[in-house]
C-alpha cells in the first residue's frame, strides 16, 4: 500500500474514467445528459436545490429520467434548499421522484442542538450504478451560466467504475439512516486510484483524518481551494509542519464576490499567521469561488463537498472523492495555474498595511467563527 493510503471506511478502486469538471457550460451539459439518461436508479443529493434556471433544468431531467423508468431518490437538506417551493416539490413528487427532505425545520429540535444542527452539505449523483458525480456544485442559478455573468468557480468530478458501488452505499446509508452498519470488505492494498470518502454528522472524521494524512506526507506541493476556511489548530499546526518542509503551500480563496462575506472576513483574519510562515494567498476576482480541491504534489488529488471548518470536519454530511492519478492531477494543476492567474495575491507587505477598519471587522467576525 503506498505511503499515507487510508484504508477506511472505502478502498481505492480502479476507476476507468476519471473526468475533471471546472468550467460551468460544460459541467451542467454533461450532468444534465446524464440525469436524463438514467432507466433503472438514480441518486441525487443536494444541499442547495432552488428555483430558477438551474432548479427547473435538474427537475426537468429528474422527471425525465422517472418517465424513462428510473426509481429516481432526491435528497436535499432543509435548510439549503429552502428555496425550492412547494409547485416544484409537487411537480416531482407527481412524476414519480421519491423526494426526502433532511432534518426539517422544527421548533421542538431547538432544544436539542445536536439533532437541529447537523445538514447534509453532500453532492452526490449515482446514475444507473455506472456513473457518479460528486463536488460543490448547487442546483442554483449563481451556479448557471448566463449572459453577462460568470457563474459560480466549482469543480465536479465524474467517474465510472467499482467506485461508484461506494458512492451508491454512501447515499443508501443517509437515505436509510444506517450510518451505523457493517462497511464494505476492505482489500489487503490499494488496488486502484480513486475512492469515495463519506463524512457522517458526528461519526468518524473520514475526510479530516484522509485531509490531514496528505498533509503529512506531501513532500513538494498542497495547493488548497476553498470557499469557506475557518481553521482548527491541529490544521494550522499541520500547515506549520509543511512549511518547515519547505512545502508549496497555496491557498485559493474567494475575493469580495461571496455569498457569505461573514465568513470571508474571519477568515481574513488567518491570513497574516499563514503569510508569515512562508504561504501564498490568493483571492479570486471574477465570480464566486466554491471550487473544494486540494492538489497534493503530482498525483494526488481530493475533491468535494468539503470546507476548512469545523461543519464540514465534523458536524456536517460530507462527501468527496481521493484520487491517486497523475494525469488527473495534471489536470487539476493546470486549473490552479489558470485560477492563480485571475486571482490577486494577497502579499505579506499588503497585508500588514490594511486599514483599521478592515482589522476591527476581522477581529469582530472572528470572535463569532466558531459558529461558521
Amino acid at each position: 500500500m503506498p505511503a499515507g493510503v487510508l484504508r477506511a471506511p472505502y478502498p481505492f478502486r480502479e476507476a476507468p474514467e476519471v473526468e475533471l469538471f471546472t468550467e460551468a457550460r460544460p459541467t451542467w451539459d454533461r450532468l444534465l445528459a446524464d440525469l436524463s439518461s438514467a432507466r433503472s436508479e438514480l441518486r441525487v443529493e443536494n444541499f442547495i436545490f432552488s428555483d430558477g434556471l438551474a432548479g427547473a433544468a435538474v427537475a426537468d431531467a429528474l422527471v425525465r429520467a422517472a418517465t424513462n423508468g428510473a426509481r429516481v431518490r432526491l435528497q436535499i437538506d432543509a435548510f439549503g434548499s429552502k428555496g425550492l417551493g412547494d409547485a416544484s416539490r409537487r411537480r416531482l413528487r407527481a412524476a414519480g421522484v421519491e423526494l426526502r427532505i433532511y432534518n426539517r425545520l422544527r421548533l421542538g429540535k431547538a432544544l436539542r442542538p445536536s439533532r437541529a444542527i447537523p445538514r447534509t452539505h453532500r453532492r452526490i449523483v449515482t446514475v444507473d450504478d455506472r456513473v457518479g458525480w460528486t463536488g460543490g456544485l448547487a442546483f442554483a442559478d449563481q451556479w448557471w451560466p448566463s449572459e453577462g455573468r460568470e457563474a459560480a468557480r466549482d469543480t465536479m468530478v465524474r467517474f465510472t467504475g467499482a467506485a461508484v458501488a461506494d458512492l451508491a452505499d454512501a447515499f443508501d446509508r443517509l437515505w436509510e439512516d444506517r450510518r451505523r452498519g457493517p462497511r464494505p470488505e476492505l482489500p489487503a492494498g490499494c488496488h486502484g486510484q480513486l475512492r469515495v470518502v463519506p463524512q457522517y454528522t458526528l461519526r468518524y472524521p473520514h475526510y479530516n483524518h484522509a485531509f490531514m494524512r496528505r498533509l503529512a506526507f506531501t513532500q513538494r506541493r498542497a495547493w488548497i481551494a476553498v470557499p469557506y476556511f475557518v481553521p482548527g489548530p491541529n490544521l494550522f499546526d499541520a500547515f506549520r509542519a509543511l512549511l518547515r518542509r519547505r512545502v508549496d503551500l497555496r491557498f485559493l480563496f474567494p475575493g469580495r464576490r461571496t455569498d457569505h462575506p461573514a465568513v470571508r472576513i474571519a477568515a481574513r483574519r488567518h491570513y497574516g499567521r499563514l503569510l508569515r510562515a512562508g504561504a501564498r494567498i490568493w483571492e479570486y476576482q471574477p465570480s464566486f469561488m466554491h471550487a473544494k480541491t486540494a492538489l497534493f504534489d503530482d498525483e494526488w488529488l481530493l475533491a468535494g463537498s468539503c470546507n476548512l471548518d469545523s461543519w464540514s470536519m465534523f458536524i456536517n454530511n460530507e462527501i468527496a472523492v481521493e484520487i491517486c492519478d497523475p494525469g488527473i492531477a495534471g489536470l487539476a494543476r493546470h486549473r490552479f495555474e489558470l485560477d492563480f492567474s485571475r486571482a490577486r495575491e494577497v502579499t505579506w507587505e499588503e497585508w500588514r498595511r490594511r486599514p483599521l477598519p478592515a482589522r476591527l471587522l476581522e477581529r469582530l467576525f472572528g470572535t463569532f467563527e466558531s459558529a461558521f
